[in-house]
């Protein structure tokens, strides 16, 4: 299905060929027949588009040319009931169309979550391994053997930013009388 994907003319030059088609058949056969399904072709072929609304517009020409048939076919059942069996197939034609548009609308937010997520992946950083670190003062040494505070390390190697206090212990024990 990817040369489809890939070609999307040929799919639409695929799909007014089979709507013709459908048009042309009809057309030669009596009121009565159910040959108003033979519309759900094209309008299933759009669900390879990208387009999100093409099921719209292929439902919507094949609607006007089903009510165009009724006037022009040849006569087989009274009028009314062909027009009955024509409106079901239109509403059969405009439940698939909704359907195909509702799950490339999911398809299309689904892509857009994980190429969030994808981006959301790149800007993370992690800091992995063992660190040497002093035992008085908690400087670290980094990969060129150079000693440098935890913060500026920490910062160099990740999106954390640092904000200095004093907790509560260091608070009675180095500031109280």
């Amino acid at each position: 299905m990817a040369s489809i994907e890939k070609s999307p003319r040929l799919v639409s030059g695929m799909i007014v060929g089979l709507i013709a088609g459908s048009f042309l058949l009809d057309l030669s056969v009596p009121l009565g027949v159910h040959d108003w399904a033979l519309y759900l072709i094209p309008l299933c072929i759009t669900f390879w588009l990208k387009d999100r609304h093409s099921p719209i517009l292929v439902a919507a020409s094949c609607t006007v040319l089903i009510y165009v048939e009724l006037l022009l076919s040849p006569p087989g059942i009274p009028f009314t009931t062909a027009t009955v069996k024509r409106s079901l197939g239109v509403l059969v034609l405009w439940l698939m169309a909704l359907l195909i548009m509702l799950y490339k609308r999911g398809d299309e937010e689904r892509l857009q979550l994980i190429g969030e997520l994808r981006e959301a992946m790149a800007e993370l950083k992690v800091l992995k391994g063992i660190l040497t670190i002093c035992s008085r003062c908690k400087q670290i040494r980094d990969e060129k053997g150079q000693w440098q505070a935890v913060e500026v390390y920490v910062k160099d190697r990740s999106s954390v930013d640092f904000s200095h206090i004093i907790c509560p212990d260091c608070l009675d024990k180095h500031f109280t009388d």
